[in-house]
């Protein structure tokens, strides 16, 4: 799961970068959205993303040596997911612009190989908790 998980999130970099660099060579019809009456550009979008992505990837790195650290990265990876959701229904609406699509779900994946990932480290732990349990008896 580890390993998926990293290759999806150097994928989620690298595509975001690519998507800054296409919005910032061509404009995008699709993306020229408004965020709560505030207008953003496709490549303020994509700025965005590479950042999000780029956060994600480094507290992920970081979570791995720091246990608490691990909810605290689940938890923003959960609210990139709502933004990129919000985000789709925004897009939904108009025409589709595919590689903003492929980020957000590439967004998604990140939270649910997190969560996986978060939830089968919990089970190994009652695992081995419960076998020293027994151990001692």
């Amino acid at each position: 799961m580890e390993r998926i998980l990293k290759i999806v999130l150097a994928a989620t970099i690298i595509f975001s970068i690519y998507v800054v660099w296409l919005k910032w060579s061509t404009s995008c019809i699709s993306c020229s959205i408004g965020f709560l009456g505030l207008p953003v550009s496709q490549f303020q979008l994509a700025i965005l993303a590479l950042i999000g992505s780029s956060l994600i990837a480094i507290s992920y790195y970081f979570s791995r040596k720091m246990q608490r650290l691990q909810y605290v990265t689940l938890g923003f990876s959960a609210v990139l997911a709502a933004v990129a959701s919000f985000l789709m229904i925004l897009q939904i609406k108009s025409i589709i612009c595919w590689p903003c699509i492929i980020t957000d779900i590439l967004f998604y994946l990140i939270f649910i190989l997190m969560f996986l990932e978060q939830v089968s480290r919990s089970s190994r732990k009652k695992i081995k908790h419960g076998e020293e349990l027994r151990s001692k008896f």
